[in-house]
């Protein structure tokens, strides 16, 4: 097995393990096809925040890509106790494009995970991962980066990563921007 896969596979199997299966196309009511039918897609220029409070726990994550590649989709998982997607991660997202993925738990006492998984152009793999706590305030963006087909970190692309939350930790908006490096 390749390095590369060693994350991915890893989260999934964290959430499989626990009885959170978060991955898109897993259930015959929940397949990719049916899912692009009623998302908006991602869209050109700046995503801009908003208050997300849906559950107890809520991840809203944005993902800017400043490359001059698309962005296409490999996986994505959501993880925690109760958990529902809002919107999620779109098949591409184009050059200069953006888009705004949410998930939430009701459960306010539990972890909540959010990872997507895209291919850029030149086949590198861009890991956007955020997790929120509401009782505890532990929040992150562990775990993003961008890698080589062999699983070694990519040369020419970064993505820089940051993750805020308000007073009440009952939400947690993470910024997430592709981009070349240097």
């Amino acid at each position: 097995m390749k390095k590369a896969l060693l994350l991915p596979l890893a989260l999934i199997e964290i959430g499989l393990l626990s009885g959170c299966a978060g991955l898109r196309g897993t259930s015959a009511d929940d397949s990719i096809a049916d899912q692009a039918a009623d998302e908006p897609s991602a869209q050109v220029g700046e995503c801009e925040a908003k208050d997300y409070t849906e559950g107890g726990v809520n991840i809203q994550m944005i993902i800017n890509n400043d490359t001059d590649q698309v962005l296409t989709l490999a996986s994505d998982g959501l993880n925690g106790s109760l958990k529902h997607w809002n919107a999620q991660p779109q098949a591409t997202v184009p050059a200069g494009g953006c888009e705004i993925i949410t998930g939430y738990s009701h459960n306010m006492f539990a972890e909540l995970s959010m990872y997507v998984e895209y291919r850029t152009g030149s086949g590198e793999t861009a890991m956007f991962t955020a997790q929120a706590n509401d009782s505890t305030g532990a929040n992150h963006t562990n775990g993003t980066g961008v890698v080589k087909r062999d699983g070694s970190p990519a040369q020419d692309l970064r993505i820089d990563a940051s993750i805020s939350t308000p007073s009440s930790y009952d939400w947690a908006t993470a910024t997430e921007t592709i981009e070349p490096l240097g």
